[in-house]
């Protein structure tokens, strides 16, 4: 039996933010960058479904293009971009809406230069920009859909939610752990300042829970990183724009088929982040 046809081995994701060498220095281990390409080539061998990872920070952003091509070069299945969170060494880094608007623009233009090597599937677009942005303001799912669990047991919403839960799979069972979570999530209360004024706080509620941790802010502040805002501001230069708006009708249709199945995906997961890519003989390239 190949690995692929294991029943629950659904996919592997595997991480890389550089190409070459820069790789090898960023995780300080020489031949890393070589090692991970022929562990994709034995995962492609055994028909498993492989994606890389690559987490956006200031640091790596204009490499974004080089990581995209070496993804169509090794017949990966998908590749997704996340920004990094002010976690460990990340802590200190620029990591705000500014960048977030600068990350999605850089994507979007570089998905629309290579639309042909992008598996997607098409709707109709809605007539205005903010009908569109309003399918991917969705509330934190954490403790919803998913939840972490630690090596010691401690459970939270989410693996960039740092705030301990207190509940640990030791002494409690899963079934009251995810119920206690879910609740959580839900008790967020009534958000302040610009969250509170905004049309969408019903639907938002708020956002990343995450996002605000990290920064040193309360599950109701309001949310440092606004997808209505950052998404207004990139998507207003392409929605009417005729190169841009195949690729926007592919994200649309990825995220209503996550939302028509009950799964509302994190905002690191939207569709806007994430390309599934075709294989190279369906480009009758082989």
């Amino acid at each position: 039996m190949e690995l692929g046809e294991l029943p629950h081995l659904t996919y592997v994701r595997i991480s890389l933010d550089y190409i070459g060498k820069g790789l090898d220095d960023f995780r300080g281990l020489q031949g890393a960058f070589d090692k991970i390409t022929r562990n994709i080539r034995l995962l492609k061998e055994q028909k498993v479904i492989v994606g890389i990872n690559m987490t956006l920070s200031p640091a790596n952003i204009n490499d974004i293009k080089d990581v995209f091509n070496y993804a169509i070069k090794e017949k990966v299945n998908f590749i997704r971009f996340a920004p990094i969170e002010l976690l460990g060494r990340a802590s200190h880094e620029a990591i705000n809406e500014k960048f977030y608007a600068q990350s999605i623009d850089a994507i979007i233009r570089l998905m629309a230069e290579n639309i042909n090597h992008l598996e997607l599937e098409h709707v109709t677009l809605p007539h205005s920009i903010h009908e569109y942005i309003n399918y991917f303001l969705v509330p934190c799912a954490g403790g919803t859909i998913s939840m972490s669990i630690d090596t010691d047991g401690e459970t939270s919403i989410c693996p960039l939610y740092q705030k301990k839960s207190g509940l640990n799979i030791r002494n409690m069972n899963l079934k009251d752990i995810w119920s206690e979570l879910e609740r959580k999530n839900n008790d967020v209360g009534i958000l302040e300042n610009e969250c509170f004024e905004c049309s969408n706080n019903g639907s938002c509620q708020g956002g990343c829970l995450a996002a605000k941790y990290a920064r040193g802010l309360k599950d109701n502040n309001e949310q440092p990183i606004c997808y209505k805002r950052i998404l207004e501001e990139v998507l207003s230069k392409y929605y009417e724009d005729k190169a841009y708006r195949p690729l926007l009708s592919g994200i649309l249709y990825r995220q209503m088929l996550f939302l028509k199945y009950g799964i509302v995906p994190c905002y690191r997961s939207f569709p806007i982040w994430m390309y599934p890519l075709k294989q190279k003989d369906e480009w009758g390239i082989l």
